[in-house]
C-alpha cells in the first residue's frame, strides 16, 4: 500500500523527499533503539545481573556516562557514509529493512520488561525462599536482556567496521551488558 509505514520507519510508495534515508534510518536506530535499551539496561542492572557482579553497577554508570557522549559522534558519521560503503556492510535496501525489523520486533518488548520487571527484581530478597523463587524470574529477565543485546549485534556488527566509536566503546559497553545477563542466564545469579 501507498504510504505505509514498513516498520523501519520508511514509508513505502513515497516521494523521495518523504522517504528516510539509509543514513538517516541507522542514525535513528542508533539513537533511539540502541542508547534507550543501553540506557535502560544501565540503570536496572541489579535485575539481572550475577550477585558477584552488582558492586560493578557505580562503575557501569560512570562508563555509561562516558559512552554516551559517543552517540552524537556516531550520528555525524553516520551521516557522512556513502551509499556505496552502507551497500558493502548490509546497511541499505532490503538487507537493513530485515535487520531493523528483527531488532525493532523484540527490542520494545524488552525495554519494557527491564523497566517493569526491573524495579521490582532489584528489590527482591537475595536469601531464603522469596529468593529462591525470584531467582527464577531474574533468570527469565537475564535471557530477555541478552536476546536484545544480541539482536542489537545484528546491526551494530555491520556498523562496527564502518564507525568507530560504535565498534569501540558503544559496542563493548553493550557487549559488558550482555555477558552480565549470560552469566545469569546460565545459573550465576
Amino acid at each position: 500500500m501507498i504510504g505505509e509505514d514498513d516498520g523501519t520507519g520508511v514509508r513505502r510508495g513515497a516521494e523521495s523527499e518523504g522517504r528516510k534515508s539509509a543514513n538517516d534510518q541507522l542514525s535513528d536506530f542508533l539513537q533511539e533503539d540502541v542508547r534507550r535499551f543501553i540506557e535502560v539496561a544501565v540503570r536496572r542492572y541489579g535485575s539481572y545481573a550475577p550477585r558477584q557482579l552488582l558492586t560493578l553497577k557505580p562503575l557501569l554508570e560512570e562508563s555509561w556516562t562516558e559512552v554516551e557522549r559517543l552517540f552524537d559522534e556516531a550520528r555525524g558519521m553516520i551521516a557522512n557514509l556513502s551509499l556505496a560503503e552502507l551497500r558493502a556492510h548490509g546497511l541499505d535496501g532490503a538487507q537493513l529493512r530485515l535487520k531493523m525489523r528483527g531488532v525493532r520486533t523484540f527490542l520494545p518488548q524488552a525495554i519494557s520488561r527491564l523497566e517493569s520487571e526491573g524495579v521490582r527484581l532489584e528489590e527482591a530478597p537475595r536469601k531464603g525462599i522469596r529468593a529462591f523463587f525470584s531467582s527464577f524470574s531474574r533468570k527469565a529477565l537475564a535471557k530477555v536482556v541478552k536476546g536484545a543485546a544480541g539482536a542489537i549485534n545484528i546491526v551494530l556488527g555491520s556498523l562496527g567496521s564502518l564507525l568507530p566509536p560504535v565498534a569501540g566503546a558503544i559496542s563493548e559497553l553493550k557487549g559488558f551488558i550482555e555477558w552480565s545477563a549470560e552469566v545469569t542466564a546460565a545459573g550465576g545469579t
